[in-house]
This record gives structure tokens, C-alpha cells and sequence, in this order.
């Protein structure tokens, strides 16, 4: 992209990060802040990701007309918040339309940015809440409900903090983004980049993608130690090591798998370590530094 589109995307990204950190210090109420946070990352998807490959990378009408109805269906909870969260049970029909617009747009920015899949197993399962009792009537008696109507389905995934606007959301718009923002710091000090001249000069003198394969599962390792947290790991190793990966040959999908092998696992690094180590130590009747080891050795010469 260039010119204004550019700009305008580079300000909702700055802006979005911002907020974040904004977050962090301030107090605002959960269900304004998701709302706003995916308002901003709904634009922001539609600005930078193409409806389809061959319209980048221009944006096109629909990816305006798409970002404007963000902004309609997403700024109705805020301006109307102190009686919407009260409408959860019995929406009005603003909510329902709107509601069903904010859906299909997540489907839509789920389908632009992770493909068709995610989506389509959404769907999948909306279908399956709305006409559960007709499963009765072709024998599937085991998996039949008595169904939920829209009212229900729209009130629940629009209008409280048990659908769209849960956990998942939760978890991104808090912590994700906030470790996102800390591996391209990392990335960009040359911080991250001592993990892995480290760990290269360990396991990189194979000529083939052990090499680098392993170099990841050790960095990974080390930056489990003082992390703690295999999801804060996972991103930040990815911010900084995937561009090695990808120059060694691995597919984004065998990529993705050993770095988030690696930072997973590296949550039983010590000293932080998490629960799960010691968990697993008790039922093995092992100590948990030989387990550390095996983790280890076994990930890292797998690759």
C-alpha cells in the first residue's frame, strides 16, 4: 500500500498498540474495551487484507463498505452501553441486525486473515445451535437439542461477554498483543537476535534445516526462562525467528509448528517453570530437572 491508505493503516496499528498500553494503566470496562479493540482490528484487517490475492494491494470498495459497517455495528454498544448490557435476554432489532453484521464481519476477517477453515467450523456450529431439533427428525436422536433461536444465539455472541467478545478476545486484546508488541522490540533492539546467534552457534553448523530447527527449540528454551508463559513465548520467538526459518526452507506450517512446540514446551524451563512441569514430575514419580532434559533433547533433536 502507499499514500493515504498507508498512513491510515500505520495510524490504526500505532493507535491500536497504544491502547493496549493504555490498558494496562487504566481502567475501562471490559466489554467497551473488547468492542473497541475489535473495532480497530476489524478496520485495520480490512484495510490490509484483501477480500482475494489478486486485489492486493489495492482496496477495494467492498473493503470500505466493510470497515464502515465495523463501525456502525461496533459503536452501538458503546453509545448505547448503559442499556444494551440489559438487553442480552430480549434484544431489540437494532441489536439483532447489528448483531448479525458484527458476525458475519468476524467470519470475514477470520476468513482473510487464517483461511477458510476457522470459519467455516463457526458456521458450522451456529447452524448446529439453530436447528438442533431438526436433527431429531433424520434419527440423529444423540445429537439433537431443542434449539436456539435467533434472539438467543445474536444476545449471547453480540451482546455479552460469552461470544465473540470472551475469552479468546480477551486473551489477545491483554496479553497477546502486549507480548506481540514485545517480540517486534525484541526483534527490532537486537535483543532477539542474541537468542538466536547463540543458539546458532550450538546447532547451526548442520548444513540442512536441523540446523536452524534446533536453533529455535533452544531459543525458545531460553526465552521460556524468563517468560513463564508458553503463549507469551510462542509469539515473541515467532516475531523474531520465523524469518530464519522460512530463509532455511520450512513451510509456514511445519514453521509454525516447531515454534509453537518450542515456546509451549519452554513453560517447564527453569526457574519460572510452570504448573504443568511439577504436575507431570508428581505423576511420574520423576525429578522435575530430568524432565526439563528430556523435553529438551527430544524436541530439539527431533528437528
Amino acid at each position: 500500500m502507499s499514500g493515504r491508505t498507508a498512513q491510515l493503516a500505520t495510524v490504526l496499528a500505532a493507535g491500536l498498540s497504544l491502547y493496549a498500553f493504555y490498558w494496562v494503566i487504566g481502567i475501562i470496562q471490559p466489554q467497551i474495551y473488547r468492542t473497541s479493540f475489535l473495532l480497530i482490528a476489524l478496520i485495520l484487517t480490512f484495510v490490509v487484507f484483501p477480500a482475494h490475492r489478486r486485489w492486493r494491494p489495492r482496496v477495494m470498495w467492498l473493503d470500505w463498505s466493510l470497515a464502515s459497517l465495523a463501525i456502525i455495528s461496533l459503536t452501538w454498544p458503546i453509545i448505547d452501553f448503559d442499556q444494551f448490557v440489559y438487553r442480552a435476554a430480549t434484544p431489540s432489532s437494532a441489536d439483532l441486525i447489528l448483531g448479525t453484521v458484527t458476525i458475519i464481519l468476524t467470519l470475514e476477517a477470520t476468513r482473510r486473515t487464517v483461511g477458510p477453515i476457522l470459519p467455516v467450523t463457526a458456521i458450522a456450529f451456529l447452524l448446529y445451535g439453530y436447528f438442533g431439533p431438526l436433527l431429531e427428525l433424520v434419527g440423529l436422536n444423540i445429537f439433537a437439542h431443542r434449539g436456539y433461536d435467533e434472539a438467543r444465539l445474536i444476545g449471547t455472541l453480540y451482546m455479552t461477554l460469552e461470544g465473540i467478545f470472551g475469552v479468546p478476545l480477551n486473551v489477545a486484546s491483554t496479553f497477546i498483543v502486549l507480548f506481540t508488541i514485545f517480540g517486534s522490540v525484541l526483534a527490532h533492539s537486537g535483543a532477539g537476535k542474541f537468542f538466536i546467534d547463540w543458539t546458532m552457534a550450538a546447532f547451526g553448523r548442520s548444513q540442512s534445516g536441523a540446523g536452524p530447527g534446533r536453533t529455535v527449540t533452544l531459543s525458545g528454551f531460553l526465552l521460556g526462562t524468563v517468560s513463564g508463559s508458553g503463549v507469551a513465548t510462542t509469539v515473541t520467538l515467532g516475531a523474531v525467528a520465523w524469518p530464519l526459518l522460512r530463509r532455511a526452507g520450512f513451510t509456514p506450517e511445519v514453521g509454525g509448528a516447531i515454534l509453537s512446540a518450542s515456546g509451549i514446551g519452554a513453560i517447564m524451563a527453569p526457574p519460572t517453570m510452570g504448573a504443568a512441569a511439577f504436575l507431570i514430575a508428581e505423576f511420574l514419580q520423576m525429578n522435575a530437572f530430568i524432565i526439563d532434559c528430556q523435553y529438551f533433547w527430544i524436541l530439539s533433536f527431533s528437528h
